[in-house]
């Protein structure tokens, strides 16, 4: 089945929400957007191959497939370099309150023993799913702490693989997985959730 059959079929999954295809001004919106995140910088190039506009409560998400390259070197002989194309999926979303720049990414071991030192993980006692899971960096804490809601980090802890980043009133989740329906799914209803009408 090739990606765009299975996109169509995923667009058949949103029963609670209105899902079509991005329009070109939408396309040309996320690819603008998507140069703005570190998390998309790193890779060599980004194309974006398909894309759904999501609509609940007339609020807009959206999804795309893209396509990344990326290079790297082996690590038994760091000589060899090699160039790898991959199809991820990404969610997008424009907030209505302004985060500041936060990034939520899966808490490594490391993290856990950095943390004994240096207390840069912001921890939410009140959602103890959530940072267990997560590591969280903002800019601005108290800005963050402010604006966020117990429903944000509720989305985001029902999995434990998400990447995030939020620059002021723009959300971004990504998944370092090459897409299947199931991602695409994770992916959506997290920011559909997230991009409800109330954050």
């Amino acid at each position: 089945m090739n990606h765009y059959t299975q996109m169509q079929l995923f667009k058949s999954d949103f029963l609670n929400c209105e899902a079509q295809n991005a329009s070109p001004s939408e396309e040309e919106f996320i690819c603008k957007s998507l140069s703005d995140f570190e998390i998309i910088k790193r890779y060599d190039m980004v194309v974006i191959d398909q894309s759904l506009t999501l609509t609940r409560n007339q609020n807009k998400s959206y999804l795309a497939l893209i396509n990344i390259t990326f290079t790297y070197k082996g690590a038994k002989s760091p000589q060899a370099i090699r160039t790898e194309v991959e199809q991820e999926i990404v969610g997008f979303a424009r907030l209505k309150k302004n985060y500041g720049k936060v990034l939520i990414r899966p808490e490594t071991i490391e993290d856990k023993i950095v943390e004994l030192f240096d207390h840069a993980d912001i921890d939410f006692s009140e959602e103890p799913d959530f940072s267990k899971k997560y590591y969280v960096f903002a800019s601005d804490e108290v800005c963050f702490r402010k604006n966020v809601t117990p429903s944000f980090l509720q989305a985001i802890a029902k999995q434990d693989f998400f990447e995030i980043e939020i620059l002021g009133e723009l959300l971004l989740i990504k998944v370092s997985q090459v897409y299947t329906p199931e991602v695409g799914k994770a992916i959506s209803e997290c920011i559909l959730q997230i991009n409800n009408g109330f954050h």
